[in-house]
């Protein structure tokens, strides 16, 4: 289950944690979250890094291959009231658009949350899995490009969120398809005086026209622009809507700490 967290005291009655979550009245069957908001159906062909994060066999979170061994995912996504979760009961699944079916399943050997991770504001929101039995690379199977360290995208960035979401955040539909939407990356000003907690370490996209973006269900997987990784799904005011963008954790600001963890 997915657990509300505040962002900022006078917004906490709206936050919410955009992991994967059992809808109240809805039995625990397979397909229990659903869609990115205001976005398509996707090819893994076209996003062969994303993958699903499931614990004891339900969806949580998404994931990103960053390397054949490792993935990089949101912290929040590992936790349980700041409880590491039984690496036993959680498995990552490659290269397949449907949630529940196909694709192929890897079991996880090791998952390093970064230590400053903070709970309350989601700074640090950051965590990165090994797994037993490296990725064969494939074209439904691949590692996305990391950036450099301190790199910022532009604002107005085009970049592309994806993951099996929900379509948002009051429904009850159920989705077994990737799929994926475009946002734009916003400038650091426009992100801080929407959210006071904003830190360096952050990034905030959406559509300022339009209700787009990544909802519950999406937290860990990527924010990519030109086969980069921009940014982890972290966290939302409600979900997609316009008036307030998504944030992601900032990667070019994790990437010492990756190098540190993975030598990669």
């Amino acid at each position: 289950m997915c657990i509300m967290h505040s962002l900022h005291s006078h917004i906490a009655f709206l936050l919410s944690i955009i992991c994967g979550e059992i809808i109240g009245d809805i039995q625990p069957i397979p397909s229990v979250n659903v869609r990115i908001v205001g976005g398509e159906i996707s090819d893994i062909r076209d996003i062969p890094y994303q993958v699903s994060l499931s614990y004891n066999r339900f969806h949580r979170c998404g994931a990103v291959i960053i390397d054949r061994s490792w993935c990089l995912t949101a912290a929040h996504c590992l936790l349980n009231k700041n409880e590491l979760l039984e690496e036993s009961l959680m498995v990552l699944k490659a290269g397949t658009n449907e949630l529940y079916s196909k694709g192929i399943e890897h079991q996880i050997s090791k998952m390093i949350v970064h230590p400053q991770y903070d709970s309350r504001s989601f700074d640090y929101d950051i965590a990165l899995i090994k797994v037993m039995q490296p990725f064969n690379f494939t074209d439904k199977v691949n590692a996305v490009e990391l950036p450099a360290q301190n790199w910022h995208p532009h604002s107005n960035t085009i970049a592309t969120v994806s993951g099996w979401g929900k379509i948002k955040y009051s429904t009850k539909e159920i989705s077994n398809v990737l799929r994926k939407v475009e946002v734009h990356i916003l400038s650091p000003g426009v992100c801080n005086e929407k959210y006071p907690s904003f830190t360096p370490r952050m990034l905030c996209a959406g559509d300022l026209e339009n209700d787009k973006g990544s909802c519950q269900g999406d937290s860990g997987g990527p924010l990519v622009s030109c086969g980069k990784l921009l940014g982890i799904v972290s966290w939302s005011v409600d979900c997609g809507m316009k008036e307030f963008p998504a944030g992601y954790t900032k990667v070019s600001k994790m990437r010492d700490w990756i190098r540190r963890e993975t030598d990669i």
